[in-house]
């Protein structure tokens, strides 16, 4: 691998439930997390002391989706065109830009920078 000109750290991980009660009970009161945001039936977040873990209620639950924060999205998406990685983005989204992108497994990562204001 060479030396990128951009560095990536994960910010939250998002979850799907069918049972979004049961995840407050076990992230909360099991495991002591404490919500940050709590919408009574849609949506919860926790603060885990490094990067947040969300739950969105769903009918069917889902595959986690990790979310990474990067400085130079515009760099990723070289490293990654170099590599042969299909690239959704990027997307203006109302606060960062952001792109898509499926590991070797699937699994769906997002990559935000924020914009510049």
């Amino acid at each position: 691998m060479g030396i990128h000109r951009f560095s990536v750290r994960l910010r939250f991980v998002r979850l799907t439930s069918v049972d979004l009660r049961g995840l407050r009970r076990f992230y909360g009161d099991l495991l002591g997390l404490r919500p940050t945001v709590n919408s009574a039936n849609d949506f919860i977040q926790f603060w885990t002391g490094s990067v947040d873990l969300c739950a969105e209620r769903a009918d069917h639950p889902g595959s986690p989706v990790m979310i990474f924060s990067v400085d130079d999205l515009a760099e990723l998406h070289r490293a990654l065109d170099n590599a042969s990685v299909v690239v959704e983005g990027p997307i203006a989204g109302p606060h960062r830009l952001y792109s898509v992108v499926h590991d070797p497994d699937g699994n769906m990562l997002i990559f935000e920078e924020e914009r510049v204001r």
